[in-house]
């Protein structure tokens, strides 16, 4: 079975098993409209309708015509081969990569694996232990959390996904060396680009900010994938599991 394939029959790819044309409709009015959480935390200034509806066909492959939300296998496999070239490129340059997820529950093995290619290739990981509460909007005070040197927001009890607008603001800061490269998705991938940082966005098509964002030359590399399948689903995206909690050359930032 070929790489496409496989990321179709996993659903990391093809049909979307939970978003339908309303959905994604609504979402590019939300953007429209400037809504903070479906910009994914960008300040994009004024945003047509057209502007999104291309940034969705450019980057993952839907139309409105569809009456389901589809992302295009072809541009999922070309995607993520161009994301771990320039990781591993990063990596031999000796960058510092950071790498935050949004989506825990599905993504955290993803990011682990891609920091551990950076860091074996010679990349500088910038990383912490934890940050804050910060206070976050209909959420409450949340903190940053290392696992395995991605960052995560948790509430003390347990780790979470979601809107995390108001911390994902603060990664980079918290991080105290400024990453040349991040790996990140959501509002983290959002406050990376914001900061002008280069960054690999795993994103959905609830993120077509980060689409927009690209079409617009900001330095976003969208990797278009469903973010909500189970972990092992994405075992064939990159190419694997991290082997280790702590990839090669973690640089731990303390706050």
């Amino acid at each position: 079975m070929s790489w496409r394939d496989q990321l179709v029959e996993r659903r990391v790819t093809g049909t979307h098993p939970r978003l339908g044309r309303a959905e994604i409709v609504q979402l590019v009015r939300r953007i429209v409209a400037g809504d903070p959480a479906a910009r994914c935390g960008l300040e994009l200034g004024d945003v047509s309708a057209e502007e999104v509806t291309q940034a969705a066909v450019e980057c993952w492959g839907w139309t409105a015509e569809r009456a389901r939300g589809w992302i295009d296998p072809t541009r999922t496999v070309a995607a993520a081969a161009a994301a771990r070239s320039r990781i591993l490129e990063a990596g031999t340059a000796g960058a510092r990569v950071a790498a935050a997820t949004a989506h825990p529950a599905s993504l955290l093995d993803v990011h682990q694996h891609l920091l551990e290619l950076a860091g074996a290739a010679g990349a500088k990981v910038v990383t912490c232990d934890r940050y804050g509460p910060v206070h976050v909007a209909r959420r409450g005070r949340l903190s940053l959390w290392w696992v395995g040197s991605v960052a995560t927001a948790t509430d003390g009890e347990s780790i979470v996904g979601g809107e995390l607008r108001e911390l994902a603001a603060e990664w980079i800061f918290a991080l105290g060396a400024r990453p040349e490269l991040a790996i990140a998705d959501g509002e983290f991938a959002g406050a990376a680009a914001h900061e002008g940082i280069e960054v690999i966005a795993l994103a959905d098509l609830d993120a077509l900010a980060l689409g927009v964002a690209a079409q617009r030359g900001l330095p976003v590399h969208v990797v278009p994938v469903v973010t909500s399948g189970p972990p092992d689903a994405y075992e064939v995206l990159f190419g694997g599991k991290p082997h280790g909690p702590d990839p090669q050359g973690a640089e731990r930032a303390s706050q």
